[in-house]
């Protein structure tokens, strides 16, 4: 919950802001290497845990889904019953408080083996058959620092709108 709210705090102030500069293309996943992989370690799930209620979706997908991010993550989605999914990224390097919310989605998430950047909504245009992007939904691109998803850009169908640079960095000092 703590981990939601700090992030739904960066992302508000980030959003806001009004050093929120254009770009002319989306982040690639080369831009964000990934980390080392060392041998896998299982989700650390207990009783009390955030994650309790959807211990056995975590587990089955920490046993079939192996790495799928960042050279030592993997990803971990379900539905809830609409459009609406979320889901866990597991750090499988770690083996305690190695378990990390992802942002909810309509359509999905995108990740790269060699790559620490999540892409949340990764085709909007895909969610319906008429072609249109509802004003709700865009792609938004996170890096993974620490344990923490940062906001990076996102992309609301009228170009990429990242945050600055220097805004950027700081944020990722606060979180170190």
């Amino acid at each position: 919950m703590l981990r939601t709210s700090l992030f739904a705090a960066i992302f508000a102030v980030v959003t806001s802001s009004s050093s929120i500069a254009q770009a002319e293309e989306a982040p690639t996943f080369k831009q964000f290497p990934a980390q080392a992989a060392l041998p896998l370690a299982a989700p650390d799930l207990h009783k009390g845990s955030p994650f309790w209620e959807f211990r056995t979706r975590i587990r089955e997908g920490a046993r079939t889904n192996g790495v799928t991010s960042n050279g030592g993550y993997t990803l971990v989605t379900w539905g809830f019953g609409t459009s609406l999914q979320g889901g866990v990224l597991i750090d499988r390097m770690k083996s305690k408080d190695n378990i990390t919310a992802l942002p909810l989605s309509a359509l999905g998430y995108e990740v790269s083996f060699d790559s620490s950047m999540l892409v949340v909504n990764p085709h909007p245009e895909k969610y319906d058959d008429t072609g249109e992007i509802p004003d709700f939904l865009y792609r938004e691109f996170y890096y993974l620092v620490g344990d923490k998803f940062v906001f990076y850009c996102a992309d609301k169908g009228d170009g990429t709108r990242c945050i600055d640079e220097k805004e950027y960095k700081a944020v990722v000092d606060a979180i170190k």
